[in-house]
């Protein structure tokens, strides 16, 4: 695997806020379900999402257990108000030094409601949406899923101011890329509420071993505790993002980022803590096992700071590009033109600098090999960076997703 570029972000970049958001069917979650709780707690502590929207919540006793085990490692996570609804419900939980939460709202279908909850972070607005649609195959079912998703659209569409930045999450269950699959992801006259699939796999992922890498239902092989059976063979659960949210301001997914968690592509028709799981831990594989039979489902977006982009900053391009030629192994590649002196700084996200190279070059084409190590040749985690390129009073800063 490499990483992605999609932008170039001014010098200064401390106030860009990375956050991780997942969506977790929950199979039924209730205040009686202690033994679970345990296994969640391990599931969110190895994802360390900073938004959680969770769907199959019972009561408001449970959702109240799973934020107690959010914060019982000094993390401060707060939730939303809980509104007990028909059938179960959606909550969400948020980091509180990252995210704030604005305000909460209902959009009201014929089964199971559709939650809308709006976050700032870094002063930009990130509204989310929680949904859980009808289950089962057949035409009837398929029908009430596109009705569903048709008021959500429509919501879209009409009742957020137009260029909201918008995610929606949650079990569509969704057999293979039906008509409310395209209700939401569609052009249609109003593409204010247009989203986007960000894996770009539409198909009949239903059973289907070419999609056995982003199943994402059921973790188990025989059924128990209410959970469906069978192994992994579905993909329900789901992570959209409005469409071309990636404009280079406000709320930016990181592409590639987008994980069904803890499939690791091997467990076809198979329980997810069958033999060896490449993906995870065996904890975390037999948490995933017991705690529902979903995966959970996650993506990665950076909250571009009041500095955002600046076109001024951008070296005569495309002067710059950087690509993966092995694991861990980086080319960078620029063209000056005229003879100087060139500084790349390679920078985590807290903003410290971990390798840096400095060269005085004629003009033309020129390239470094970066091996991925540190200053220390220390091999550098899979994570977020970012390519600082400076020459004279030009720069420019490349974000990319190194993978081990």
């Amino acid at each position: 695997m490499g990483f992605l570029i999609f932008a170039l972000f001014s010098s200064n970049f401390s106030d860009t806020t990375y956050f991780r958001v997942i969506t977790y069917n929950a199979l039924n979650f209730s205040d009686n379900d202690f033994d679970r709780a345990g296994y969640f707690q391990t599931i969110f502590d190895s994802v360390n999402a900073d938004i959680i929207l969770v769907q199959e919540m019972i009561d408001e006793g449970g959702c109240d257990t799973l934020l107690n085990r959010l914060n019982s490692d000094g993390l401060e996570y707060e939730r939303a108000e809980f509104i007990d609804g028909y059938d179960t419900d959606n909550i969400l939980f948020y980091q509180t030094s990252k995210c704030t939460l604005i305000s909460q709202g209902t959009i009201q279908t014929d089964l199971r409601d559709i939650s809308e909850y709006v976050l700032k972070i870094n002063n930009n607005e990130i509204r989310l949406y929680s949904c859980h649609l009808k289950a089962s195959q057949g035409y009837p079912n398929e029908q009430r899923r596109l009705q569903e998703a048709t008021k959500l659209r429509n919501w879209l569409n009409d009742s957020i101011p137009i260029g909201s930045e918008f995610i929606i999450v949650g079990d569509m269950n969704f057999y293979y890329d039906e008509p409310a699959y395209y209700k939401l992801i569609g052009e249609e006259t109003n593409n204010n509420g247009r989203a986007e699939d960000p894996l770009e796999q539409p198909g009949d992922w239903h059973d289907n071993l070419s999609y056995a890498d982003i199943h994402t239902q059921s973790t188990r092989d025989t059924s128990f505790g209410g959970g469906a059976s069978g192994g992994l063979d579905d993909r329900f659960d789901f992570i959209f993002i409005n469409f071309v949210m990636n404009d280079s301001s406000g709320i930016e997914y990181i592409e590639g980022s987008y994980r069904a968690y803890g499939n690791d592509g091997n467990h076809f028709n198979q329980s997810i803590n069958d033999g060896v799981n490449d993906s995870v831990s065996v904890n975390v594989a037999n948490a995933l096992f017991y705690a529902s039979d979903h995966l959970p489902v996650y993506a990665d977006f950076l909250s571009l700071g009041s500095s955002g982009i600046n076109d001024r900053e951008i070296i005569l391009e495309p002067s710059l590009s950087v690509d993966m030629i092995g694991l861990g192994v980086v080319k960078i590649r620029y063209e000056l033109y005229k003879s100087n002196k060139v500084h790349i700084g390679i920078y985590n996200l807290l903003g410290q600098r971990v390798r840096s190279f400095q060269r005085n070059e004629n003009a033309g084409k020129h390239m470094i090999i970066w091996d991925g190590e540190d200053s220390n040749m220390k091999k550098l985690s899979t994570g977020i960076y970012f390519i600082r390129f400076k020459v004279e009073d030009y720069t420019a800063v490349r974000k990319l997703f190194l993978v081990r």
